[in-house]
């Protein structure tokens, strides 16, 4: 006789549950968590916003330092008879572009680097416009070249830089005009010459295009 379980009155063990299979329990489980996925979207859009916020105002930043260094860029120049000395760079800023749009009641600032090819005492710095092939005088704040970021005496060969104003009174006409730089050393002869061709316009428009022109 085959030996059967031991007799239990009739109440039988209720079996364990089954195990639910695998791809169920995984299926849950990416319930769950697409379910914390969807209560932290709503702070995860936030963040999103603050970041975008940030971004752009790196952006705007990065466009900012962009036209900045556009503005401090060498304008290219015709040298106009540098007799002894040579010119290696010239700046007016602002000048975003060329020709250099120049707007009333305000200042801007020259720098050339020279290099002198004759020893000096002094320097005297002469400035005109040019309109229609005539040269007008044009008066600057400091015509002595020993008082802009020279050291008188000059030497020969000595590399220099010229720091200097050009002023732009709310008086001159709206007009294009080409401008001639000079400076003479002690015998009058010519360290360096350079013009650039220059437009006056009203403030608002000059300003319209600096801002434009950074921003590109």
């Amino acid at each position: 006789m085959r030996e059967g379980p031991p007799w239990d009155g009739g109440q039988k063990e209720a079996p364990p549950p089954p195990t639910p299979p695998q791809s169920y329990l995984d299926a849950a489980f990416c319930e769950v968590n697409l379910t914390f996925i969807g209560l932290g979207a709503r702070g995860l859009e936030a963040s999103r916003g603050g970041v975008a916020m940030a971004s752009f105002s790196i952006s705007v930043l990065l466009l900012l330092a962009l036209g900045v260094t556009a503005l401090a860029e060498p304008v290219r120049f015709l040298d106009c008879g540098s007799q002894v000395g040579k010119i290696e760079e010239v700046d007016v800023i602002p000048c975003s572009t060329q020709p250099c749009k120049l707007h009333k009641g305000e200042s801007y600032s020259v720098n050339v680097t020279f290099v002198s090819g004759v020893p000096s005492q002094n320097s005297t710095a002469l400035v005109h416009g040019i309109l229609m092939g005539i040269e007008v005088p044009f008066p600057i704040p400091q015509p002595d070249g020993c008082k802009c970021g020279i050291n008188c005496p000059i030497e020969k060969g000595k590399t220099y830089s010229y720091l200097n104003k050009l002023p732009v009174k709310s008086e001159y006409p709206k007009m294009k005009l080409v401008v001639k730089w000079t400076l003479l050393d002690d015998k009058k002869n010519t360290l360096f010459c350079w013009e650039i061709p220059i437009e006056i316009v009203w403030f608002l428009l000059n300003k319209w295009m600096n801002f434009c022109t950074s921003l590109w």
